[in-house]
């Protein structure tokens, strides 16, 4: 797998977050307040999105909440390429503890 195929955006709060986004990470608004919701539901309600392409969603302090980098998570998505979800949390028992994550 390619890396053009990874669409990896990093969210920002303000501006010392939105200059700390260094390439191949792509920027994505959160100055409203919404937390990462509202700029992951507007970037998939106004994107039309690639079938073949993975898209991720990550905070600006990914790399030391989750201790991977960049090149840690394309290569674990190119390691599988069956897979249609990839997950990465720095919190696997919160994800264990409630039926639906997203609650």
């Amino acid at each position: 797998m390619s890396l053009e195929a990874i669409n990896l955006y990093k969210i920002y709060y303000d501006e010392a977050s939105f200059k700390a986004i260094a390439p191949p990470y792509l920027p994505l608004d959160n100055r409203n307040g919404w937390f990462e919701l509202m700029p992951i539901l507007n970037f998939l309600e106004t994107h039309e999105l690639d079938p073949k392409a993975w898209y991720g969603f990550v905070s600006p302090k990914f790399p030391e909440k989750a201790n991977l980098e960049l090149a840690d998570v394309t290569a674990l998505i190119a390691a599988d390429p069956q897979a249609d979800v990839a997950l990465f949390s720095s919190r696997w028992l919160y994800l264990l503890w409630f039926d639906n994550v997203w609650t």
